[in-house]
């Protein structure tokens, strides 16, 4: 039985992808793509610890995060799947990949990267002490013009109310627990022992996670296929179509 939250859709018997969230939203943020790809696919959405319907489970780290979500497979009698992650998520995807290879047939990194340096981890000391003090809101203005260029910001006033809606949704202690659990991330070194296809997806704006980045994974990752989307960090949002077809083929080649 799984602690956390997840839906599934789809045909049981079709192969299963994962999908995971970035920190600060929930499995809502894939709401435009599994639509797209259950017709094909089993998909399960999952919300990590703190985040969503899902309580926060101890101090999360990575590596137990990644153990939250194997027990959902577990709990869905899943033997196998591809994982999908964004940001948070493909940090979590990288550590079932490099803790239960077992459990992965194929791999989507997107907007994530491999290791976190030190100065990095000082803007998230600044960031959990933020939401210490003034809870979820004082995240909101400063991550939508991280997560979104600004045509985008300008365009999609909808969108972005959305996004803005799972930030503020999000439990302070969920954020702070993940915010730490990134701090600590550090597999950059340790990725070339994955086996399985791998596509990694860098957004052309992403400050966050540039793609540098997502170029030092695919280098590390043998036969990683490297993608850029012209967006920021939530390329899934920002370019939602272009998202699903990318991946939803390399899924397909794939599985």
């Amino acid at each position: 039985m799984t602690d956390l939250a997840f839906y599934d859709y789809g045909s049981a018997t079709a192969p299963t992808v994962v999908l995971l969230h970035s920190i600060a939203t929930s499995s809502a943020m894939w709401d435009l793509q599994v639509p797209l790809w259950r017709q094909r696919f089993r998909v399960l959405t999952v919300d990590l610890p703190g985040h969503g319907a899902s309580p926060l489970i101890g101090a999360p780290t990575l590596a137990g995060m990644a153990e939250a979500v194997v027990a959902v497979l577990d709990g869905a009698r899943v033997e196998r799947a591809a994982f999908v992650g964004l940001s948070l998520g493909g940090m979590v995807c990288q550590a079932i990949a490099l803790n239960q290879p077992s459990r992965v047939a194929a791999l989507v990194l997107a907007n994530t990267t491999g290791r976190v340096p030190p100065e990095a981890r000082g803007l998230w000391d600044r960031r959990i002490a933020d939401v210490e003090a003034g809870g979820m809101e004082t995240q909101v203005a400063t991550t939508l013009e991280r997560w979104f260029t600004p045509r985008f910001r300008e365009t999609s006033p909808l969108t972005v109310a959305f996004v803005a809606h799972l930030i503020r949704s999000t439990s302070p202690a969920g954020f702070i627990a993940a915010g730490r659990a990134i701090q600590s991330l550090d597999f950059l070194d340790a990725l070339s022992a994955i086996t399985r296809p791998t596509m990694v997806v860098s957004g052309s704006y992403d400050t966050g996670t540039p793609p540098t980045a997502g170029a030092a994974l695919a280098e590390k990752i043998p036969g990683a296929r490297l993608e850029i989307i012209e967006a920021a960090h939530m390329s899934a949002l920002e370019k939602p179509i272009e998202f699903a077809e990318l991946i939803g083929g390399f899924l397909r080649d794939s599985l």
